[in-house]
């Protein structure tokens, strides 16, 4: 690797690694001679703030869910995504009646999930942890793999509607509880979680027993949109300039 910023990529990729190893996403073994093991993939990400300055590098190291075979890999894979139209209806809902607005993020998000199909994956030498002749029996869906969204989407619907928040019939990432006493709303975005309730604290407590989640505290950037708050006026004001300023750089116009 030769990018200028090799050290904070191979720091990235230490971290996934040891994630994957420590919480038993698999178990590395010799392919049987009746599997066909599925691709492997890496994704480089980089997390920006509300301003575009750059918090963290970010490796995940995936499945090529396009090599699956459905009915011997896979079977049902559909998995709701939150609709944007539900966030802004989230955020005019909190500030209207003066709700707090919070962010959160699923951490390993199919760590407490167990996969039914007997799933074999590729490897690259990545460390001293993978042999070049072995593959990995995956114990828990990875990213990447057709049908890991809808563990996450089913065991997330579970969970929600165990605490009384039910989801809209218009979407089905989008929970509500509007009972007396309290009040919440949460938009879900793979494993992005905006919260707006009048007491936030209970539905953390709770989320927390059962997700390893980190908390993001108030929401002041949400999936790549910048919020603006005025409790006075009740008004949030939503803005990209940091995706703005990224797509100018993108084509060479930021002295336009």
């Amino acid at each position: 690797m030769s990018h200028p910023d090799k050290s904070l990529w191979v720091e990235a990729l230490k971290n996934e690694l040891n994630n994957l190893i420590s919480r038993g996403f698999f178990i590395e073994t010799t392919l049987p001679k009746s599997s066909q093991p599925v691709g492997n993939s890496v994704q480089f990400k980089r997390k920006f703030d509300s301003n575009g300055k750059l918090i963290k590098n970010k490796i995940q190291i995936c499945a090529q869910g396009f090599s699956q075979k459905h009915g011997v890999d896979y079977n049902d894979t559909f998995s709701p995504t939150g609709k944007f139209s539900s966030l802004h209806c989230l955020l005019a809902v909190a500030a209207h009646k003066g709700l707090e607005i919070h962010h959160m993020d699923a951490v390993a998000a199919f760590l407490n999930l167990t996969l039914e199909e007997e799933i074999y994956k590729t490897i690259r030498s990545f460390s001293s942890a993978c042999s070049s002749n072995k593959v990995w029996k995956l114990k828990k869906p990875l990213y990447g793999l057709k049908q890991s969204s809808r563990y996450w989407y089913l065991e997330l619907t579970s969970f929600f509607k165990s605490i009384k928040l039910f989801p809209r019939k218009d979407d089905s990432f989008l929970f509500i509880s509007n009972y007396v006493g309290w009040q919440c709303f949460v938009h879900i975005h793979v494993d992005d979680m905006t919260i707006a309730s009048n007491k936030i604290g209970k539905f953390k407590s709770l989320i927390i027993e059962r997700f390893e989640m980190e908390d993001l505290g108030p929401a002041n950037f949400v999936l790549g949109i910048k919020l603006t708050r005025s409790k006075a006026t009740k008004e949030i004001f939503l803005s990209q300039t940091s995706y703005v300023k990224e797509l100018l750089h993108e084509y060479d116009m930021l002295d336009c």
